[in-house]
């Protein structure tokens, strides 16, 4: 019994040292990338480097708010990430009530070939969608953009979201309809209401991953819709890297998605747990 304990403690202490280890390495990059924002450009060369700078400023701040291109980097991710994330969520959600309700010939099929976009490299498509997109003079739009996130989104949402509505009982949306809703009435005001933690779970990582893509705008933006993620890359040039410009963006672009992911943790655990676990 003791050497069971004894290994039973072991086995804790071992899982502690793991779990200290793996935030050690995830918040330690973060906590770099903070205080290299904060120290004026000519301390980041200075030899050896300081865990602890003498001095802190937000020099580096000020200048990418003076900054036209940053200002409208900011306009263009926030544009296109809310708007793409609102549509995505709207046809996730239909989509999936319907992969989840109906059963038809063909079913799973469609539903691999919907998921494939997901499966799929997005450089694989790329190239053939700014073809499509520069024929019908949509590269370096609003609309192009938002489009082809759509399209790259919705799959992840069905796939979330089809978990959530068949886990809802059938016979809620049956008394629904017995007391004289129409199935839209019954899917709008019975099935939405119920699934709203996993539509805030869904609208939640599909923001995430649409504010922090690089591959989609690098390809499909020029000058006008440049987003946070290509004017971050800017700062890394062939000879030299402005590794404190890059950190100061790098810090901002990561604030709303923080931010966000903090005040609706509660209900981003619950969703995942109630679209993944069987009741």
């Amino acid at each position: 019994m003791s050497n069971y304990r004894l290994r039973r403690r072991l086995g804790r202490v071992a899982l502690y040292i793991c779990v200290i280890l793996m935030g050690f390495f995830t918040v330690a990059p973060m906590v770099w990338i903070v205080i290299t924002s904060l120290q004026p450009y000519g301390n980041l060369a200075s030899a050896p480097p300081r865990v602890v700078p003498k001095d802190f400023n937000l020099s580096l701040y000020r200048e990418l708010f003076r900054d036209s291109g940053f200002l409208q980097s900011l306009k263009n991710t926030a544009i296109i990430t809310t708007v793409s994330t609102v549509v995505t969520v709207i046809f996730g959600t239909l989509a999936a009530y319907a992969a989840a309700s109906y059963s038809y010939r063909g079913k799973n099929i469609v539903l691999f070939a919907v998921l494939s976009l997901q499966i799929a490299p997005a450089i694989v498509l790329l190239i053939p969608i700014f073809m499509l997109l520069r024929r019908f003079s949509l590269i370096d739009t609003y609309p192009g953009l938002i489009l082809i996130f759509t399209l790259f989104m919705t799959p992840l949402a069905i796939w979330m979201l089809r978990g959530f509505f068949q886990e809802i009982p059938r016979e809620i949306e049956e008394a629904a309809r017995i007391d004289g809703c129409t199935r839209l009435e019954a899917f709008r005001y019975v099935m939405v209401p119920l699934a709203s933690s996993g539509l805030l779970a869904t609208f939640i990582f599909c923001f995430i991953s649409a504010w922090n893509e690089l591959m989609i705008p690098l390809v499909l933006s020029l000058t006008k819709t440049t987003s946070l993620t290509m004017y971050a890359s800017a700062f890394g040039g062939l000879y030299e890297v402005n590794y404190g410009g890059a950190a100061a963006v790098s810090v901002l672009s990561s604030l709303p998605t923080v931010v966000l992911a903090l005040v609706f943790r509660r209900y981003l655990v619950r969703g995942l747990l109630e679209g993944a676990v069987k009741k």
